[in-house]
């Protein structure tokens, strides 16, 4: 399914729709179950707020993509409809197994203050991403909305 302009795709550099995440973010339960996957409601968040702090700091030089990133980020920005289930994570980004589940709370707390942190003014993002080589500051901001998104409705939210 194609977007019909790229103003409609909803992006973390606006604050209206990191709301809506944040609303969706305060219904997760520490015992909820995903309807896909394997990771429980505190490996998520964590998951997540791993790879946000990375592109929120990230501070090294880039190096240009491969033909195939340029591919995938092509496929998943312009052409999926959204992320597909049970693909596997980057290596860093593995949470399975490694956080304790009483981190629940705070871990909630990061996730939303991390989302936050995206739509202030000014803020340019540069990191590269595992699978679609370097980002713009606009498609991050499409992308890391399309990653929470995703496992948003992981958990039925």
């Amino acid at each position: 399914m194609f977007w019909h302009s790229k103003a409609m795709r909803p992006t973390v550099l606006d604050n209206t729709a990191i709301s809506k995440l944040i609303t969706r973010v305060n219904y997760l339960a520490p015992d909820q179950k995903p309807l896909w996957g394997k990771m429980n409601a505190t490996e998520m968040l964590h998951h997540c707020n791993l790879a946000n702090q990375r592109i929120l700091s990230w501070d090294k030089p880039v190096k240009p993509g491969t033909l195939k990133q340029k591919f995938m980020k092509f496929l998943v920005l312009h052409v999926l409809p959204g992320f597909p289930r049970n693909v596997k994570t980057a290596a860093p980004f593995e949470t399975r197994g490694k956080i304790n589940t009483q981190a629940f709370e705070n871990e909630k707390e990061l996730f939303k203050t991390g989302l936050l942190e995206f739509a202030k003014p000014g803020k340019i993002f540069s990191a590269p991403h595992p699978y679609f080589g370097p980002l713009n500051t606009r498609d991050w901001g499409r992308v890391v909305w399309m990653h929470v998104d995703h496992h948003l409705r992981q958990f039925g939210l």
